[in-house]
């Protein structure tokens, strides 16, 4: 840890973490979270414009639709995914206008790059749309694994096509700072985290000693759902302002584009210490008893709503 968190002494890192040993975990382990894959088949290029039809008649399964501004491929007996509802945008801020783009083709799809749509050989009714660039930079959003191997078959069946196309062999190659997604819940499922009360104490938090690098702390008061995000400031040598972001909910907490294991778990400790560091002002329970302002730190934290339990947060 000493290494990875050069801004922050290990024993201070161990003093705020370590409570979590003691008090138990308030927090179920990591889940996996949905991410994105970022790589590229290296040593290729080609033409949008003309290639497409050549990769559509060089498609196989689990490829069952390719598509650019200047055509579409869909296989036979392909079945248009459901749609999602989408969401009111209600009580969030106002995005900001972005720069208008110059139109290519149909300006369906994304400039300079095929999307292969894909069926999981994993999962049933998964789908994955991977982007492959005209230099052969992919991404490929959605991927559930932290090893890729959910994704896999159907890379391995574009890097097919395009070989088949371009007549040579073709290698995947993963970049190797991909982002770490992953998501907890609160054990008991009674309990309910009062977002407003929570962000206003990590916002003190970010003013005070700040041993965990928080950068920034936003309110959210949508119509979907209120969360509180929080941004730890996590450099690295290809990007100095580089941030994980938590986003907090009533039962749920994302931590998502962490550059390793170590930030995720540390987070992860580290917010589960804090509530419960901090439990009667920052959780609903429906069974706790009342406490006076004057009651002891101990009396004050209830025993019985937090697992003692030692566990591996990696597990899932």
């Amino acid at each position: 840890m000493d290494g990875v968190y050069h801004f922050l002494p290990f024993e201070t890192f161990k003093q705020l973490v370590e409570p979590c040993k003691y008090r138990g975990y308030i927090l179920e382990p990591l889940q996996n979270s949905t991410k994105s894959a970022h790589g590229c088949f290296a040593d290729m290029n080609f033409d949008e414009k003309t290639d497409i039809h050549k990769f559509a008649s060089e498609a196989r399964f689990p490829i069952v639709k390719i598509g650019s501004n200047f055509g579409e491929y869909t296989a036979e007996n392909y079945i248009e995914p459901k749609q999602k509802e989408k969401k009111s945008n209600r009580g969030r801020k106002p995005a900001e206008p972005k720069k208008k783009k110059r139109i290519q083709g149909s300006g369906k799809y994304f400039n300079s790059q095929i999307t292969f749509e894909t069926m999981s050989l994993v999962q049933d009714n998964k789908r994955y749309y991977i982007k492959v660039f005209k230099n052969g930079v992919f991404q490929v959003p959605g991927v559930l694994s932290d090893n890729y191997e959910d994704v896999i078959g159907s890379l391995e069946a574009v890097r097919d096509s395009l070989s088949r196309v371009l007549a040579r062999p073709i290698v995947i190659k993963f970049r190797e700072d991909q982002m770490i997604n992953k998501k907890t819940i609160l054990k008991n499922k009674k309990l309910r985290i009062l977002i407003t009360r929570l962000g206003s104490l990590l916002a003190n938090e970010q003013n005070g000693a700040n041993p965990m690098n928080i950068r920034n702390v936003e309110y959210i008061n949508a119509e979907s759902s209120n969360k509180v995000i929080v941004q730890f400031s996590r450099p690295t040598k290809t990007n100095p302002h580089k941030k994980t972001t938590m986003k907090i909910l009533r039962q749920k907490i994302n931590i998502e584009g962490a550059v390793s294991q170590e930030d995720i778990v540390a987070i992860y400790r580290f917010i589960n210490a804090f509530i419960i560091s901090n439990y009667n002002d920052v959780i609903s329970d429906p069974d706790a008893q009342t406490y006076s302002s004057s009651s002891s730190e101990d009396e004050q934290f209830d025993e019985r709503k937090v697992a003692t339990e030692e566990y591996d947060p990696y597990a899932f």
